[in-house]
């Protein structure tokens, strides 16, 4: 997600140099950035027990491997 923001940016700056300087391209960016770098890992690494937890959802004999919580 980093690099097609990069992209992006780059081909907005391509058609536009003077974007950079425009609070509306420095707080789209910014904004975006913010949610591909923080968000997206801190969700995956919070919601991967219960994935995993969920993947084999009809077997019983899975179960006694988990923690308790995702149990």
């Amino acid at each position: 997600m980093l690099n097609a923001l990069g992209s992006a940016a780059l081909a907005v700056l391509a058609a536009d140099p003077k974007a950079l300087l425009g609070p509306s391209f420095q707080l789209t960016f910014l904004a975006v950035f913010l949610v591909a770098a923080v968000a997206i890992p801190v969700i995956d690494r919070t919601s991967q027990p219960y994935l995993r937890g969920l993947r084999n959802f009809d077997s019983t004999d899975y179960d006694r491997t988990l923690e308790p919580r995702v149990a």
